[in-house]
């Protein structure tokens, strides 16, 4: 027992003792008593309705197989597990049952299999897993009773059957249960072992499979051994040092056409004690072996075998693992078994924010509604948590009506469906403890709470334990024995669960989050503002290509961030009270609420037409060069096009390779790296339908890939370096390539022979490879040490005494690096612009944006002048389809820089080609949602203008936090009534969101909140006290605010002669002050005219001078008028 097991026992012992001294119950009692209090948070109607909704599913699949000749097997054992326990408006009926279960058998269900066996076994209620407790099986005299030993036989049979198959988890706990206690079981195992030794053995009966005997006799092997240490216990399964005799039956069975026998093989391997020592890329050598296994038993046709590889990639392998492939794999499981499991895996990846397929929050619904009430396949030891992510979208609002009522449902629902509780207790326990919920009863929040400890699973019991801290430390439950000095054994047992999460890789963004608030606040940690940053940063991470709870999470680290950072700011406490009041006005309690409700708004706005529309267009622009006159940047696009499969191309990595690879002939530098993604290998569980070629294991991937780099790093690829890099982070086999290849090099430069059969070019190439790969092995933590920087110096001086081209480009990188190490700055250096400047000249073209980038920064810091050169570079290098170039380019026409004029419909023209050809991480063009969005909003004459610029709108919120101007314009656009929603309370929530954010926008945000609550228009949200405190507010921040920022100034400017001209919020109206506002924006105009976006200043300097032309021609008519009564006075 490790020390992080005796640590959780010590806590169990401690929790058995505070549950018996607060309740005066055993651990049975306290359970039974748990499930009690959770069928009062039960709505039965709602769980009717899902079920009759599977019911009715369930009959017409059965149908259409039947009209087209093909066998549904699970769609019958899901009905006959229906009938079986009477869900939902049907009635226990064990005949209709077994008729189902049946036809699945047919086909090798194995979960039918199982719950045949349930049909003759007079189980307790206690040890059936049922969906409702209710709904236990009660004997029927229509089910015929067999002979004992023959029903021994049969039973013993089907659980061998159901276990080999893939019902690993529960057929060998039942198998296991009747071996150890029953002797008759024990004798009948025993001779059906000698039985299939036999046949094996003199392979003689005809009417037998001899694959299947080879996969079951396997299976008898690995279960007697585990019989023999496990002993009956019930808790998380030790290591076993399986026979070898059994891993050799399950291959031969394998062999022999018994796919599944390939699933066992990994299955056990999995928790053989000779195979988890061991460490190859970084992975276990046992779930590599798994991967490979499971992969190999799926493709063999074993369906279930690819939930199982799902479960594998997820957890092992989740640095490496791809989305489409966990995608595909849960897809693919899906095809064949509609799992609860299953169908969680689908919807758990859809949640996460990809660009695999567009995903609405009703169609993660549709799945988990599907999966709370199917069948769990144990294929893997997850948890059932559609019900958290129900619960949890039904607490939040997420795509439906806000609901705490069905929420808590679906978390007690969870509660009565399984002995092991989840996440979902300590939601249904934290609405009560907030008295979210009728009936409010203490005691039950505490007693949940209290239930996850009995799981000794740290993952759920360190939240739990945090919050029995927070409410044993206000001492308000005194009265019922929760003493305030008992909280320190819970935020101990919290902090300390959380530390060991993190340092075992395993902790969610809410573990993360809670560790932070401790440091915050000093709960048994030490009181540290900066360590609290740190995690809290940490979890922000978790915002994209994350599950909801895990946004969650991250915006309320965002949350903790901005206070933190704002709350010494003068005027913090009078923000806070106003928008506290505000989410008092708009019933929401916390500022996560809003967030999480800006979320569901922001996705109403995600248009698959709008998306389409754009990609269509650059795909067809390719298509017409194709068929006329292809260039290298053409067939590049299409290659990654064809790979990444989205939307109207199709997915086809032959294809991909096809066209990178005649990319690359005709010398287009980015298309040899690219060719990376399209190679996978089997220890990794790469499935060989995703990738071009698949190899056989790790060190031969790393082999061929490192071969892959070498070549784009001699072409001048950037991605080279960083990439290499982080694959000798993650995987071990990277690092003995890499030494090999470096030791390799080495001898070859010390064996004189060598060197002098080389040509002057292949000498140098080994220099620079040389010099590289020494960079990448040792940049340690950022750094560069002295002797390394000068041995790879050595290197290229030697390769640039051959007159290689490429030195430049390796110096440039070398230089880059130093530069990071010795300042800790992301700029690029002077030294290193040089060398690039160099490899440029001599057609290095992919540098070319990064030059320019540099030309930029240079003119806006030493006022040199470079628009020509830069302009030139970016134009030659769109034009050669390098899409960072591409986007860089369109900022150009949009902003009117570098001697060309604005041109609003080139920078979207430009802009939405950039975003359709950015295929990977390497390049993020996401900064032009923003920019497009703006840009259709107020330039832009298309039709459904509005709706394309809600479109990147939503995409830019989705996909950062930090998107408080994106969040102003989308609020806009439904305060104005431009949207189809046209709900006002929206605009304001988003509004409110964005003041959260704390970025530089206050003033604006408060001057919109002000003008429209006070609307007599929108008298929905009219409340003049609120309109008078955010105008106040915003006066407040637009002539306080000390912001670098040129555009916000700007902004502000203009919003405060709008704020004198028309006397806003109390300010007494004053023509001359608005009008000094007016001309210090307009001023803008000609001071920041060069900068990266100033296209926004200049868009308000316009608008300011408007102001003026029209306040001066008042004016000048006020003046006219009074001159001409002066005179006919006169007269």
């Amino acid at each position: 027992m490790d020390l992080d097991d005796q640590w959780l026992v010590g806590q169990y012992e401690c929790f058995e003792k505070e549950i018996d001294d607060l309740w005066q119950l055993s651990q049975d009692e306290f359970r039974g008593q748990v499930t009690e209090i959770a069928k009062n948070y039960l709505l039965p109607e709602i769980s009717d309705e899902l079920y009759n909704r599977a019911i009715a599913n369930c009959q017409q699949r059965i149908e259409i197989a039947i009209g087209n000749n093909q066998p549904n097997p699970h769609a019958h054992f899901q009905l006959g597990y229906y009938y079986q326990f009477g869900c939902g408006k049907l009635t226990v009926d064990l005949r209709k049952a077994m008729y189902h279960y049946e036809q699945a058998i047919r086909h090798d269900h194995c979960a039918a299999i199982y719950q045949m066996c349930s049909l003759y076994d007079q189980l307790t209620p206690e040890v059936n897993v049922n969906h409702d407790a209710s709904n236990s099986i009660t004997p029927q005299p229509n089910i015929e009773i067999k002979d004992a030993n023959k029903l021994i036989l049969m039973k013993l049979t089907m659980y061998i059957k159901a276990a080999a198959n893939g019902l690993h988890e529960k057929a060998i706990r039942d198998l296991r249960f009747h071996y150890l206690q029953h002797r008759e079981w024990t004798r009948a195992i025993d001779q059906l072992k000698v039985r299939y030794e036999e046949q094996i053995e003199t392979a003689a009966a005809e009417d037998c499979n001899i694959g299947e005997i080879y996969n079951n006799l396997g299976f008898l092997e690995c279960f007697l051994e585990w019989c023999q240490l496990v002993e009956g216990d019930e808790g998380d399964e030790p290591l076993v040092d399986f026979p070898q005799q059994a891993y050799e039956y399950f291959l031969k069975a394998g062999e022999l056409g018994v796919a599944s026998g390939y699933m066992n093989y990994a299955f056990y391997r999995g928790y053989d004690i000779n195979c988890v020592d061991h460490e190859t890329d970084g992975v276990k050598n046992n779930f590599m072996t798994m991967a490979k296994y499971y992969l190999k038993a799926a493709q063999n046709g074993c369906s279930v075998s690819w939930q199982k590889l799902y479960g594998v990639l997820k957890v092992e392998f989740k640095s490496s693992i791809s989305k489409r492939s966990l995608l595909h794999y849960a897809q693919n499981a899906l095809k064949y078994y509609r799992f609860s499991d299953t169908l969680f895996a689908v919807a758990n990846t859809l949640m996460a924010q990809n660009d695999i397929e567009p995903t609405s929050f009703s169609q993660v619904i549709q799945y988990l509604e599907e999966a709370v009430v199917s069948y769990h396949s144990y294929a893997t030891d997850d948890l059932r948590n559609e019900f958290l992510y129900l619960g949890f979208i039904y607490e939040q609002g997420l795509g439906v009506q806000r609901d705490t009522g069905k929420a808590a449902h679906f978390y007690a629902w969870s509660i009565t469906t399984q002995c092991e509780s989840t996440l979902a207790v300590c939601r249904l326990a934290k609405l009560i403890e907030k008295n979210r919920l009728i009936p409010h009863d203490i005691t039950h929040a505490i007693k949940f709470y209290e239930s996850t400890m009995l799981l000794i699973k740290q993952d759920v019991t360190s939240y739990a334990q945090y919050r029995l801290g927070n409410m044993f430390r206000r001492g308000q439950y005194e009265a019922i024995g929760m003493l305030p000095d008992m909280a320190e054994y819970h935020y101990d047992g919290t902090s300390s669960a959380m530390i060991s999460l993190m340092l075992s890789g395993k902790a969610t963004a809410a573990h993360i989050y809670h560790l932070a608030k401790m440091h915050t606040i000093g709960y048994m940690v030490d009181p540290a503002v900066e360590k609290a940053i740190g995690l809290y940063r940490d979890t922000l991470a978790y915002y994209q290509d994350s599950d909801y709870l895990d946004r969650f999470y991250a915006m309320k680290a965002k949350l903790q961030l901005e206070s933190i950072k704002s709350c010494d700011l003068l005027g913090y406490k009078e923000e806070m009270e106003l928008l506290k009041d505000e989410l008092v006005s708009l019933k929401l309690s916390s500022s996560s609420k809003i967030f999480m409700n800006v979320v569901a708004i922001v996705q109403k706005y995600l248009s698959k037409k709008v998306e389409l529309n754009f990609r269509q267009t650059t795909y067809n622009k390719l298509i017409d060069e194709l068929n006329a006159q292809p260039k290298a940047s053409t067939y590049y696009h299409l290659g990654n096009l064809y790979f990444r499969g989205k939307a109207f191309q199709h997915f086809e990595p032959t294809l991909a390779m096809e066209y990178l690879s005649k990319a690359h002939e005709m010398c287009y530098p980015l298309a040899k790296f690219d060719t990376l993604y399209l190679y996978g290998c089997e220890e990794k569980g790469d499935d060989v339908s995703l990738f071009y070629r698949i190899t056989e294991n790790a060190k031969e991937s790393a082999e061929v890939e490192l071969t892959i780099i070498l070549d784009a790093a001699y072409q001048g690829d950037r991605r080279a370096l960083p990439f290499l890099r982080k694959r000798l982070e993650l995987f071990h086999a990277w690092q003995v390539s890499v030494d090999d290849v470096i030791n390799h090099r080495r001898n070859d430069i010390a064996s004189e022979d060598k060197i002098k059969s080389l040509s002057p070019a292949k000498k140098a190439r080994l220099y620079l490879e040389l010099g590289f790969l020494i960079i990448a092995k040792n940049f340690d933590k950022d750094h560069l040490g002295e002797k390394v920087i000068s041995e790879v110096k050595g290197y290229f001086e030697k390769a640039d005494n051959y007159n290689s081209k490429n030195v430049d480009f390796f110096m440039g990188q070398l230089c880059e690096l130093i530069d990071y190490s010795d300042q800790k700055m992301e700029n690029i250096s002077r030294d290193a612009i040089t060398h690039y400047e160099r490899a440029l000249d001599i057609g290095n073209l992919q540098l070319s944006s990064i030059i320019a980038s540099y030309y930029v920064n240079e003119r806006n810091n030493s006022n040199h002048v470079h628009d020509h050169n830069t302009f030139n570079l970016l134009q030659q290098s769109h034009q050669l389809g390098y899409t960072d170039a591409t986007s860089q380019l369109s900022m150009i026409y949009l902003d009117g820089r570098c001697g060309i004029p604005q041109n609003f419909e080139h920078f979207i023209q430009l802009a939405e080609e950039a975003l359709a050809t950015s295929y990977y991480d390497d390049t993020n063009n996401t900064f032009l949602y923003y920019h497009l969005a703006f840009s259709y909003y107020h330039y832009s004459s298309v039709s459904d203008r509005f709706q394309r610029a809600a479109h990147f709108c939503a995409l830019d919120i989705s996909q950062q936090l930090d998107s408080g101007r994106t969040r102003c314009l989308v609020a806009k656009m439904l305060e104005k009534r431009y949207l189809s929603s046209n709900d006002i309370v929206d605009a304001i929530k988003i509004y409110v969101s964005a003041l959260y954010l704390n970025d530089d926008l206050s003033g604006y945000i408060h001057y919109r909140l002000g003008k429209l609550r006070s609307n007599l228009k929108e008298l929905e949200v009219y409340n003049l006290n609120l309109a008078k405190q955010h105008f106040v507010r915003a006066y407040h921040y637009m002539t306080s605010a000390n912001t670098t920022n040129a555009f916000n100034k700007c902004r502000n400017m203009y919003h405060l002669g709008r704020m004198f001209q028309f006397g806003y919020g109390g300010i007494n109206q004053c023509i001359k002050t608005a009008k000094e506002w007016y001309k210090k924006c307009l001023a803008c105009k000609q001071n920041y005219s060069s900068i990266f976006g100033c296209h926004l200043i200049m868009y308000y300097a316009t608008k300011a001078g408007k102001q003026l032309d029209i306040l001066e021609q008042k004016q000048f008519s006020s003046t006219k008028s009074l001159n001409e009564l002066h005179q006919s006075n006169q007269r």
